[in-house]
């Protein structure tokens, strides 16, 4: 790429930021009326908010907890997959989280997926959030939202593969360091336990257990979001999304239907589409009976229900 394409995609770049900015005054949307999506990375979120997109005027603001990349986030001292008590007050943080979902926090990592246009005209807003899994039940307390959050959950051992398989955490191992943020004694409680580990798949299989048992053991669990497993979503599209709908009292969308079977811009290969129930079942072949054994550990250890070693599909059923 030559520098000067560089520098005019660049340019371009901060005039669409610069313009979006000013629209952000003009625009008063209600944090409580946005849709948000809530899963692990590489757990099909990206997946899930082009469905979404679908809805009419709606546009997709991307992964605002990131706190690399917006930093009154980081400010706030946020950890990548923060916790906060159900009911514990911090004001500070509820003030971020009406910016965000009110679609006034405007940068280039934000707006990744989100043209000037679709801002513009946009009514609603489909949130798209990884790691923030143990905020749910706090979020939800929080705010009153029309449309109740979705929480996507996949298969641990389909997760820690694929983010394996995509690179950004395929490092060779180190010690997990509990994070020096607000609320970290959930990370401390395993600490004898983190000890013990010793492999990175391990340690990715350790932080999608204590990530999503926040939401799973919850008593609120498909009550204040809903709940939807990938693998029936990815076998059953119709079923869950009318499910959602249903509950969210709105017409489905003529167009979803073409994203069933979309890859997602965020897949590893997208030329390489597999057949849903080999999709499913790629980590039953790909990961080693070592790797196998020891992340069956860690699930033991925090005696998830939900899933197992042993079958592809979630353990339970929702309503």
């Amino acid at each position: 790429m030559s520098l000067y394409y560089k520098s005019y995609k660049r340019s371009k770049l901060e005039f669409k930021l610069a313009i979006l900015r000013i629209i952000k005054h003009f625009k008063n949307l209600n944090p409580e009326h946005q849709f948000l999506v809530f899963s692990d990375p590489r757990g099909g979120s990206t997946w899930m908010a082009e469905m979404l997109r679908t809805i009419p005027k709606t546009t997709i603001i991307w992964e605002p907890f990131n706190i690399h990349e917006v930093k009154m986030v980081e400010r706030l001292g946020f950890g990548w997959r923060q916790y906060i008590p159900d009911n514990q007050p911090w004001f500070e943080a509820l003030q971020v989280m009406n910016k965000i979902f009110s679609g006034k926090v405007i940068n280039e990592w934000t707006m990744l997926y989100t043209s000037l246009k679709d801002y513009y005209s946009a009514n609603q807003l489909i949130i798209k959030i990884c790691r923030g899994n143990m905020l749910l039940p706090w979020i939800t307390s929080q705010f009153n939202f029309t449309y109740a959050p979705i929480y996507l959950v996949r298969h641990p051992f389909a997760v820690v593969l694929s983010q394996i398989k995509q690179g950004g955490w395929n490092n060779p191992y180190k010690k997990f360091e509990i994070p020096s943020t607000p609320y970290n004694e959930i990370y401390w409680n395993h600490s004898t336990f983190l000890g013990k580990l010793t492999t990175r798949e391990e340690i990715l299989t350790f932080i999608w257990c204590l990530t999503n048992q926040v939401p799973l053991n919850h008593q609120q669990n498909n009550q204040d979001w809903i709940t939807v497993y990938y693998e029936n979503l990815l076998l059953n599209p119709t079923i869950e999304i009318n499910r959602i709908f249903d509950r969210w009292n709105l017409s489905i969308p003529v167009r979803i239907q073409e994203k069933y079977r979309k890859k997602s811009p965020t897949a590893i290969n997208p030329k390489d589409i597999k057949e849903p129930h080999d999709q499913l079942s790629s980590w039953q072949h790909e990961l080693n009976p070592d790797q196998i054994s020891r992340m069956i550990q860690v699930l033991k250890y925090f005696d998830i229900q939900h899933y197992s070693a042993e079958d592809v599909m979630p353990k339970v059923i929702m309503k």
